[in-house]
């Protein structure tokens, strides 16, 4: 942490798959069941990217199966990134092949930390909500990663706008799934009082060839997002997005 400002990162890591190219599309399809010998170097790319970052949401991690050679990737990233504090919650399991998971990295120390299942047509969405204490202020975030179909993230955006309200400095971000003008997202903002950047949002994925904005850093209260950029790194289809967040 830099001053009053927190420097923010938003993460899909497509469980350190790695795909780099449209034909990976194909070619890289049987790494979301079968181990593959770039899973240690993607993890090390990833740790090194985050490592300058006070908190990061990470989406798609893998918590320890035959595909990442039973490897933790919360725990690996967080212990070569140099991260003290780091939650993980298991969103999906294929039998012993993969187990999916969102977590949270950070360099401050949080107060508490909530799991929410979040509503959808199937399993495996969830946000994690904790609160940082900063300057003596209590700040929000939640990290999340909604669903692909538009009438689940219509209940998830209505689920996190409940949770919004419960606070007043905060800070949302992760893989929302829809463009910024969509209409769930436009809920969200409307009904909350969530700011995006004032400049433009920069398109995530695919990251070979970016094209749609669907990772997203929101805050509301007395927050102000005063830089968002997406990171030139490719260790997943995504993107990662980088934000740097001043506290008015």
């Amino acid at each position: 942490m830099s001053g009053t400002r927190l420097s923010i990162a938003t993460y899909n890591i497509q469980a350190g798959i790695g795909s780099g190219r449209l034909s990976h599309v194909v070619t890289h399809s049987l790494r979301y069941l079968m181990p593959h010998s770039q899973s240690h170097s993607n993890l090390d790319r990833i740790a090194a990217t985050i490592a300058p970052f006070d908190i990061v949401a990470i989406q798609e991690a893998d918590a320890g199966s035959y595909r990442s050679r039973y490897i933790h990737q919360m725990d690996y990233i967080a212990r070569h990134a140099d991260f003290p504090y780091a939650h993980a919650l298991i969103t999906r399991e294929v039998r012993d092949l993969a187990c999916m998971t969102q977590g949270l990295l950070s360099r401050l120390p949080w107060s508490h930390m909530v799991e929410h299942r979040l509503p959808a047509s199937r399993h495996g969405r969830v946000a994690l909500e904790c609160t940082f204490h900063v300057e003596g202020r209590p700040i929000a975030f939640i990290g999340t990663h909604l669903s692909l179909r538009k009438s689940s993230r219509m209940r998830q955006m209505r689920y996190l706008a409940q949770l919004v309200h419960q606070h007043q400095d905060i800070i949302v971000a992760g893989d929302m799934n829809c463009a910024p003008d969509s209409q769930e997202m436009e809920h969200l903002l409307s009904s909350t009082g969530l700011r995006m950047f004032e400049g433009p949002i920069p398109d995530t994925f695919p990251s070979w060839r970016p094209q749609r904005r669907i990772d997203h850093v929101l805050v509301g209260g007395n927050l102000v997002i005063e830089s968002l950029h997406a990171l030139p790194v490719i260790c997943s289809d995504h993107l990662p997005m980088a934000a740097e967040i001043r506290l008015a």
